[in-house]
Order: structure tokens, then sequence, then C-alpha cells
């Protein structure tokens, strides 16, 4: 990725920065051995470019400042539900949105949710997605219960 002409150095490396957390997320919830070795990759060589800017242009960055890294991660995990996933252009949307969604809400993946109007959130396995109607069925931990949980409602323990 090279500074595109309209974004400052400073904003392409802010961007570069929520790039390398966004592909960060994928390679932990993408099952396939294949794409964990891409996002890898892709990780490494931002990795690299953020580095290599921050000590240039003395910025803080992700890896040298736990303010600063939070800072992007506030922005990106909310307290529950879907994370602010974003896309560069409209073929990485075509490419990845649809996955990122599917696999974020993967059958088998430990999850935290609410249950209702409640405050307090509930731990749980995902039993089932059932994305036409936006839910997951989840089986609570302690109860082995099943609940029907509208995604926005869900966050899996990433």
């Amino acid at each position: 990725m090279t500074p595109k002409k309209n974004l400052s150095y400073f904003e392409y490396y802010d961007k570069l920065q929520r790039e390398y957390l966004l592909f960060e997320l994928r390679k932990k919830i993408y099952p396939s051995i294949k794409d964990k070795k891409y996002f890898e990759k892709v990780l490494s060589f931002k990795k690299k470019k953020i580095l290599d800017l921050s000590a240039r242009n003395q910025f803080p960055s992700i890896f040298s400042d736990e303010q600063y890294k939070n800072k992007f991660y506030i922005e990106f995990y909310p307290k529950i539900g879907f994370p602010n996933f974003f896309y560069r252009d409209e073929n990485d949307e075509e490419i990845f949105k649809e996955k990122d969604f599917s696999f974020y809400y993967l059958e088998g993946s430990e999850v935290k949710f609410i249950l209702g109007e409640e405050v307090k959130f509930r731990i749980g396995i995902i039993k089932e997605k059932i994305l036409e109607e936006k839910i997951v069925v989840i089986e609570e931990k302690d109860t082995k219960e099943l609940f029907d949980i509208p995604l926005e409602k869900v966050s899996r323990f990433i």
C-alpha cells in the first residue's frame, strides 16, 4: 500500500495501523490455514512499514504505546456486537465482507451475549447461525439452555 494522494502521511500511517488490527482479527476468526498464512504475510508487511514510519517520524504506534493501541481498539470493537470492519474499496468489500460476517459468527465459537434487556453478559457457544434472520442460536455455558439471540447482542471472544 502506498500513500494515497489525498491522504497526509499521518493519515496514511493511521490507516495502516487500522488495517493491521483488521487483518489481525481476520487471522483469528478465519478458519482456513491458507487464509491464516496469507493474513500473517500481510501483518508482517504492515508491521514492518508501521515500525519504519514510527522510527523515522517519532510517532507513537500500536506496538509501542498501549494507550494509542487502545484508542484503535475502542473504535474497532464495540462493547457488544459485530466489530467495525472497514474496506479499502469496493473490491476489498466484495472479497471480505460476507466472509468477515460469516466467520465472526462461526458455529462452535465462544461468545458473550446479552439476553433480552439484561445489562450483564452471559457466556455461551454458537450452535447455529441463521444469517437471513440475523440471529444465532447460543447454548449458554452454565445452563446448557439454547437461546435465539440477535447478532447485535453477540460478541465473539477474540
